[in-house]
């Protein structure tokens, strides 16, 4: 009985254990694993403890002579790196196939290849630089190709013209004698480059082509027209455009291109240098075809703008922003033009004291100008004369210092109403400042009634001026 009991219990505790045990192990959590996915407060999966950032690169650029040669440094790309590991660079994408990466970052020019302006001024490549730790950052790199002036064509301050000659041609480049000269210049047709201090340059091309010839050094004024029989008219028919002005500071612009009749435009995009040229008389006189953008030119210090564009029968542009505040004569600035018909209201006419014919026979010219200053002008003989379309009202003008009015308005289109008003200004100014007198007044064709018959009785009368135009002391 005894015996029994023993071993019951044995097995009872036995039991009891192994239920004991199962039940603990059921009843604790399960361990997390070392590498979750996800940890709670750290979603990136990194340590913000110990965790090493990617290095970071900025585009970058680089410049590089166009007469590089392989091997030459280019450049070295920059990158940073927080934890100031050692870095290392590569070459992703090299579409022009020229340029090679070293590890240090040396953009060099790969063996056997070559750069040039003209062809390609620019290269953009893919790079990555890499830390060893994490992927590799890609960054871009721009290289640009300088230009490496080779000739007088490439030299930004070479003044270039073009010319269309027939073979056999013996062209020459008008100057002007009143300067000196000391220049190089390339004629364009392969033979040697020139310098010369002589006047009027002359080159024979030997087939018919069109040219362009190269200018530099002190070249102070073009003058295609000398006089009549300068023997220039061939030279003058060849040139067709200024392709760039350069970096000459131009003393003269006198007759530079008077009777150059194919001559159309200006491609030339650079500004001409005119801070030391006072003459542009005559300048496109007779230049029947020439209507080039000139209304940005800066012609703070010219004196003389007579016969500027007499006769420039196709000139229309717009440069009523030119400053004139220097310019003293303006006769024949406009005459015999036919299209010219531009807003010059703002031009400073302060110091002009000739403006004859300065419209004679514009045919289209009909913009309102009683806001000039003329007090210092003494000339204004024919300076509307003919003119068919011009139809303003001048009685605002200050003609204090007028001595000649002759033929001033003949065979304009003056209406009776701006011809009255011109009359009865001017009347007032001469009854209020004592003069001007004795002059004489050319309005041919016109007509004054009323109030400007009586200014011009008043005029002619008490003043001595004459004045030629019909009128009457009722107005229609």
């Amino acid at each position: 009985m005894k015996r029994i009991s023993k071993i019951s219990v044995l097995m009872l505790a036995t039991f009891a254990l192994i239920y004991t045990t199962s039940c603990s192990k059921d009843d604790e959590p399960t361990p997390s694993p070392l590498n979750n996915e996800n940890p709670i407060g750290n979603p990136d999966n990194t340590d913000s403890g110990n965790s090493n950032q990617p290095p970071t690169a900025n585009a970058q650029k680089f410049e590089v002579a166009e007469d590089a040669v392989a091997g030459d440094v280019i450049g070295v790309v920059e990158a940073e790196d927080l934890e100031g590991n050692p870095l290392t660079y590569s070459l992703v994408e090299d579409a022009s196939e020229l340029f090679l990466v070293a590890e240090n970052g040396e953009i060099t020019l790969a063996e056997g290849k070559s750069l040039d302006f003209e062809t390609t001024i620019g290269y953009s490549l893919t790079l990555h630089v890499s830390d060893g730790i994490n992927e590799p950052v890609e960054f871009t790199v721009n290289i640009k190709v300088v230009n490496v002036i080779e000739n007088l064509f490439e030299d930004p301050e070479s003044f270039i013209l073009k010319f269309e000659v027939t073979a056999g041609q013996a062209l020459t480049i008008g100057t002007n004698s009143e300067f000196e000269y000391d220049y190089t210049i390339d004629w364009g047709d392969g033979s040697d480059e020139e310098t010369l201090t002589l006047q009027n340059p002359t080159h024979e091309y030997l087939n018919e082509d069109i040219y362009l010839v190269a200018i530099k050094g002190n070249f102070p004024a073009l003058k295609m027209y000398q006089d009549a029989q300068d023997g220039l008219q061939d030279s003058r028919d060849a040139l067709v455009d200024v392709v760039q002005w350069g970096a000459q500071k131009w003393q003269s612009m006198q007759n530079a291109f008077k009777n150059c009749q194919n001559i159309v435009e200006f491609s030339a995009t650079d500004q001409p240098d005119w801070s030391e040229t006072t003459n542009m008389s005559s300048m496109f006189l007779g230049a029947v075809n020439f209507n080039g953008a000139i209304g940005n030119w800066v012609t703070n210090n010219v004196t003389d703008m007579s016969s500027m564009f007499l006769g420039a029968t196709s000139f229309n542009q717009d440069i009523g922003n030119w400053a004139t505040n220097s310019v003293t004569s303006m006769v024949y600035m406009f005459g015999q033009t036919e299209v010219f018909n531009q807003d010059l209201s703002k031009w400073v006419t302060s110091k002009v004291t000739d403006m004859g014919s300065m419209f004679e026979e514009a045919k289209a010219f009909n913009q309102d100008i009683s806001g000039w200053d003329v007090s210092n002008v003494t000339d204004m003989s024919y300076m509307f004369d003919k003119a068919a379309a011009f139809d303003q009202n001048l009685g605002a003008w200050e003609i204090a210092s007028v001595t000649q009015m002759e033929n001033m308005l003949d065979n304009t289109n003056l209406s009776t109403e701006n011809v009255n008003a011109t009359l009865v200004g001017w009347e007032e100014f001469v009854s209020n400042n004592d003069g001007p007198k004795d002059i004489k007044l050319g309005m041919a064709s016109l007509e004054a009634c009323g109030e400007g018959y009586l200014s011009k009785v008043v005029l002619e009368n008490f003043n001595g001026w004459i004045i030629n135009v019909g009128s009457s002391i009722e107005c229609p």
